[in-house]
């Protein structure tokens, strides 16, 4: 089992270990998809996708950040600025009797947040280690993750562009109980808003009021609870454990968030002293 370093989304997905048996597709059907999709591309009909246009073309969006935007929702972007992560797999058997656990920690550490993607918009890049308990985190191997984020969309972003199929879209507008989009591009895989004010309870504090996303994955289900200036602070998957004989549920919860304050080169100028966030508002 390899153990990669998306701590907002991948990394649940990794102590999981049989969701990618589970959500990946036939190629038969993946070229099924897309025939489909060219169908109705020459019928004039639109695709089932965010919306992205390449090039010169792309219209720059807006990055305010105001409360109730979709990048609100995103953890700090100062350069220096870090979260650490604890993910605990459990496995039960049909009587819920806890047969197995396993824990990692995972730190990102944002080390610019203007790096160019090849359409020329600002990308935000992160180190990412993870580790296990009694490990040492500096000597943990580190690898880069890469972010979009507008005041409409979070993403996870792939080979530098915001356009590539396999880039993850996190959260995006509207930002609505009810509102579904799909999580890539011409993916049936469905993420779904069902809560704008859920309390949720982490080792880093109790938030009482974050947005919750679900996502089915297979047979299970993934949820994902987002507080505003904070990031994700809570990831829960829920599923069949390996020959169905009981239940895996692996669990990310936050455990520290540091916003840093100071300048970087090539980052935007740190906001006044008023205005900027405070880490010990809940």
């Amino acid at each position: 089992m390899r153990w990669l370093g998306y701590v907002t989304l991948i990394c649940a997905l990794c102590l999981a270990g049989q969701l990618d048996a589970q959500t990946q597709k036939p190629v038969k059907k993946k070229q099924a998809t897309e025939k489909k999709s060219e169908k109705k591309a020459a019928k004039g009909e639109p695709k089932k996708s965010i919306s992205m246009v390449q090039g010169s073309k792309m219209a720059r969006p807006t990055t305010n950040l105001d409360p109730g935007s979709v990048g609100y929702y995103f953890y700090p972007m100062t350069p220096g600025s870090h979260w650490t992560m604890r993910t605990v797999k459990s496995v039960y058997d049909l009587d819920n009797k806890l047969l197995a656990s396993d824990t990692l920690f995972s730190t990102e550490t944002v080390s610019t947040n203007s790096a160019a993607s090849i359409q020329g918009l600002p990308l935000i890049k992160c180190i990412s280690k993870s580790y296990k308990p009694g490990q040492s985190k500096d000597a943990a191997s580190a690898e880069e993750v890469t972010y979009y984020v507008d005041d409409s969309l979070i993403m996870a972003v792939f080979n530098n562009s915001i356009t590539h199929s396999q880039n993850v879209a996190l959260l995006t507008t509207p930002l609505r109980e009810g509102f579904m989009w799909p999580e890539r591009f011409e993916d049936t895989i469905a993420t779904k808003v069902i809560s704008m004010k859920e309390p949720v309870e982490t080792p880093a504090g109790r938030f009482e009021n974050a947005v919750v996303t679900s996502t089915k994955l297979g047979q299970g289900e993934l949820s994902k609870y987002f507080v505003g200036q904070k990031g994700i602070v809570k990831m829960v998957f829920r599923g069949p454990a390996a020959g169905g004989r009981g239940t895996m549920v692996v669990m990310t919860d936050l455990m520290e968030l540091h916003h840093e304050t100071g300048h970087m080169e090539g980052s935007p100028a740190p906001a006044p002293a008023e205005e900027r966030w405070d880490p010990t508002m809940k």
